[in-house]
């Protein structure tokens, strides 16, 4: 029950009002008697009660009712302060039993609870994987070979599947949780599904006996904006921080470091108004540490972007990248000896030049390990084009271009043993979307066209796209997108990847010398 003490104060104040200028046939005995019970209940002081009982000993007996005139000015003011002080302490009492029982008023929860953020979304996914009658059989893993110790300790696992089709049902599940430190500092995290040891998926594919998915760390990290926005500072593993697209980075791809922006708003210092703005950005981010060689493995980035939103909605968003790995290329080993197998990736798809970095005196006993043969310094310029129309509907248009500036022909060629081997380091990606930007509500929907070309060493096959070619560099074709709102925040997708490796491979005992695939994905997403 609330407390209204103020009520019952305005009340008893009241009511002795009128029996001041009122009088009443009652007799004094009651009169004194209601004086005693509010001082007793702490509505008047000892005091104030003495001088209402003196007044009541001293007022002549009366049996008739005389009701004197009242002036309105008195009557707006006696009203005025009643509902002042009802409104406050009643307001008050709310208050304090909202934040007891938790209601949701501002200021009724705790303080840490309105600092949290929750969010997150789930993907169910149904695939096939297809593949030609034509294609060749001999495609080699390298990841494996790496993991068994080499080609004959892995057998028949060495050899991608390139021949039977296959069909799978996938998830994603993604938790995210920001806390807000302070002003302008928070800390952000996300859990997901997936392989902990791939870092280019978060799906968990279904068929495994019922055995529990994997639930891990996915980013952590902590944001700090200074100067009204334009400094933006982040540490941790996060997401890319890149102007670019798939070409470049697997969407899930998570980046360990920290990354410095410096932002111009223009005049309205606003990120969402009118004009041009642009950027600056830096990070520097460890790829692999070593506790006992100081060749640890690091990606130094910077970018300028700039972008203009047009007064008609239009808007133009580019950036230019410079990506520069530092000791990923392999080193062969002394004779006999294995201390230069660090140099090899812990993490390989498919695309890029590899040597075998094992250097055996007994060739019949020799095992492989493999590693980078050239060095990575990609140059990546992305543009972006949003075309406002008269309706709600959206076409982008979206050019990627990546090459690798730090490819050294005649380097790679002596590491391979190898003469006239093809320089490829370039990739592009043009793609057009029409429909919303996002599908959050019921009817909204976009469809999106893109071809993508990307050779065998314009960027780091570890990181690329683990969907298209079953993923890494060598890869060219078509994706075909189409989404639509079933429910506030729940959509339909259809996916249709349809690829080609750009060289051929070496041919199997049937003379195959192409790998192709046709990839079509069905989901449900879920956002909350």
């Amino acid at each position: 029950m609330l407390k209204i003490s103020t009520i019952g104060r305005a009340l008893c104040i009241s009511a002795l009002w009128l029996s001041q200028n009122y009088a009443c046939a009652a007799d004094a005995q009651s009169n004194a008697e209601l004086i005693r019970v509010l001082v007793e209940k702490g509505v008047i002081s000892a005091e104030e009660g003495k001088k209402l009982l003196a007044g009541q000993n001293n007022a002549p007996a009366q049996n008739t009712l005389r009701v004197p005139y009242v002036p309105q000015s008195v009557k707006d003011e006696l009203g005025k302060q009643v509902r002042e002080g009802v409104k406050e302490d009643v307001t008050a009492a709310v208050m304090a039993q909202a934040k007891k029982e938790g209601w949701g008023l501002p200021g009724a929860q705790p303080d840490w609870i309105s600092r949290l953020m929750w969010g997150g979304d789930f993907r169910l996914r149904a695939e096939d994987i297809l593949f030609p009658e034509d294609n060749a059989d001999n495609i080699p893993d390298y990841q494996i070979a790496n993991e068994k110790g080499g080609v004959a300790q892995a057998g028949a696992k060495l050899w991608l599947n390139s021949t039977e089709d296959r069909e799978r049902l996938r998830a994603r599940l993604r938790l995210s949780l920001n806390a807000v430190v302070a002003e302008g500092v928070t800390v952000k995290t996300r859990l997901a599904t997936g392989n902990q040891l791939d870092p280019v998926s978060t799906n968990q594919t279904f068929g495994s006996y019922g055995e529990k998915s994997t639930f891990s760390l996915d980013q952590g990290y902590i944001n700090w904006q200074l100067m009204d926005g334009n400094v933006d500072l982040n540490g941790g593993r996060m997401g890319s921080p890149f102007i670019t697209t798939d070409l470049v980075w697997d969407a899930d791809l998570a980046f360990d470091g920290i990354s410095a922006k410096w932002n111009y708003l223009g005049e309205a210092k606003d990120k969402t108004a009118k004009g041009f703005k642009a950027h600056i950005l830096a990070g520097v981010f460890p790829i692999q540490e070593f506790d006992w060689t100081g060749e640890d493995k690091w990606l130094y980035a910077a970018e300028a972007g700039a972008s203009f939103l047009q007064e008609n909605g239009s808007s133009l968003k580019m950036g230019v990248t410079l990506y520069t790995y530092d000791n990923m290329v392999g080193a062969k080993n002394a004779l006999n000896s294995d201390l230069t197998d660090f140099t090899a990736p812990k993490n390989l798809q498919r695309g890029n030049s590899l040597f075998n970095i094992r250097n055996s005196a007994n060739p019949t006993g020799a095992v492989e390990l493999y590693a980078l043969a050239s060095n990575y310094q990609e140059l990546g310029v992305t543009a972006s084009y949003d075309i406002a129309t008269a309706t709600p509907e959206h076409v982008v248009i979206t050019a990627d271009y990546v090459t690798n500036i730090g490819y050294d022909a005649a380097a790679v060629q002596a590491r391979m043993g190898v003469k006239d081997y093809a320089k490829e380091t370039s990739g592009y990606k043009l793609e057009v979307l029409y429909g919303a930007l996002k599908v959050q509500q019921v009817g909204d929907w976009n469809a999106s066209f893109a071809y993508r070309h990307l050779e065998r060493d314009a960027v780091l096959d570890a990181f690329a796209d683990s969907d298209f070619l079953q993923g890494g560099t060598d890869n060219k074709g078509f994706i075909l997108s189409g989404e639509y709102g079933l429910r506030k925040n729940l959509s339909v997708k259809l996916n249709v990847l349809s690829a080609s490796s750009i060289d051929k491979v070496p041919a199997d005992k049937d003379g195959h010398t192409g790998y192709q695939s046709d990839v079509v994905q069905l989901d449900l997403n879920a956002r909350f």
